[in-house]
């Protein structure tokens, strides 16, 4: 059976959602190529936080981290990434980790992951579980036994939602246009 036919029937395997979001995606990526695709990457995650009531302070497209958002009064550091092709493993970097450390009570941190393969999906690992890891190779089912799966399975949700309802225009979403919407504050659905 061709690719092209696994969406178009429904094998009770596979989400018609997640399949039109895994298409999606790779449309997107196939062209603006790997490079501008991690950049949008990290806007569409600052878009899905600001869906999900997260305050957006600071976006970063060099250093770390990533994004700083503010919810319940809580800061949340993010360093964001996606596995794209056949890239299975990962290594965790000493500069991601020192960026999203908590510095008080009041602060998390996050290396968020969003896996390209079928069925896409975020996962979101948190700083206490990645912390001891630096410098380990870690593999896409290690970061799913990492993650925080109610957060992780939550922001997935809202990313396929925020996709999909933005799928005609998504190719115009530059990095510094869901930038500057996150900044302001601007649900995208």
């Amino acid at each position: 059976m061709s690719k092209d036919l696994i969406g178009e029937r429904d094998l009770g395997l596979i989400s018609n959602k997640s399949y039109r979001v895994y298409k999606i995606l790779n449309e997107l990526r196939e062209n603006v190529g790997d490079s501008e695709f991690g950049y949008r990457v990290q806007g569409l995650f600052a878009a899905t936080l600001v869906c999900l009531d997260v305050k957006i302070l600071e976006i970063k497209p060099q250093g770390h981290p990533d994004i700083i958002g503010m919810k319940e009064n809580e800061i949340i550091k993010f360093e964001v990434e996606a596995v794209l092709g056949e890239s299975r493993k990962r290594i965790v970097d000493k500069e991601d980790i020192e960026a999203i450390k908590p510095h008080n009570k009041g602060e998390k941190g996050y290396i968020a992951v969003l896996y390209c393969r079928f069925p896409p999906k975020w996962l979101l690992i948190d700083y206490n579980r990645l912390k001891r890891r630096v410098s380990e190779h870690i593999s896409i089912i290690t970061m799913e036994c990492l993650n925080d799966k109610e957060f992780s399975n939550e922001f997935t949700e809202c990313f396929y939602k925020l996709i999909l309802s933005n799928a005609s225009r998504l190719f115009t979403f530059t990095f510094h246009l869901l930038r500057n919407k996150a900044l302001e504050g601007v649900k995208l659905i």
